[in-house]
């Protein structure tokens, strides 16, 4: 089937090498007005070293079967706009598209998020090449999905765009003045 439960060895293989991890959560503010609640989708990249998500393979089964497979996302410091951290919150659905650069594959996984701060899983998410302990390496919090879905998807998209074809960049870098969102503080 295109489509499984739980994430096999070539999937495996494929979140140790991927760099980069698209997540898309919704919120589900509800209205005691509205029958349907209004929702706002968000999409966050979060990257790391490739390997820096982590896959679980539980040993043992809950009491309707076997156990789901998790990945592990740690949570790093960045511009401190935390939506999608509040929509898990919310609403714990999750999809998540992991990328490797200069490869047209990615990898689509859906399930079911939570935050936790175990110190089992932050120490494994932690960079384990090094010793470091310092705290602005090692995560505070960490994403906890479990796998429902997940499949590979044909890189058309990437094809397409040309967004790995160095000669269909633009010759200028767009550069951002973030100080217009970012003010410094008085």
């Amino acid at each position: 089937p295109k489509v499984i439960q739980s994430i096999d060895e070539q999937m495996q293989q494929f979140v140790e090498s991927s760099p980069l991890v698209f997540l898309a959560t919704a919120s589900c503010n509800y209205n005691d007005n509205d029958m349907y609640p209004p929702v706002m989708p968000f999409c966050s990249p979060k990257g790391g070293a490739p390997g820096f998500c982590k896959i679980h393979k539980p040993t043992r089964s809950t009491n309707n079967g076997a156990a789901s497979d998790e990945i592990w996302i740690p949570d790093t410091p960045g511009n401190q706009i935390l939506f999608g951290l509040q929509n898990i919150l919310q609403n714990t659905g999750i999809s998540l598209c992991f990328v490797i650069p200069n490869n047209t594959t990615t990898l689509r996984v859906m399930g079911q998020a939570v935050l936790t701060t175990n110190p089992r899983i932050l120490r494994q998410l932690s960079n384990s090449s090094t010793d470091v302990d310092d705290d602005d390496i090692a995560p505070k919090l960490a994403i906890r999905i479990k796998v429902e879905h997940a499949f590979f998807h044909c890189g058309r998209s990437f094809t397409q765009s040309k967004v790995w074809n160095e000669e269909s960049w633009p010759q200028q870098k767009q550069d951002i003045d973030w100080g217009v969102y970012f003010p410094k503080m008085p």
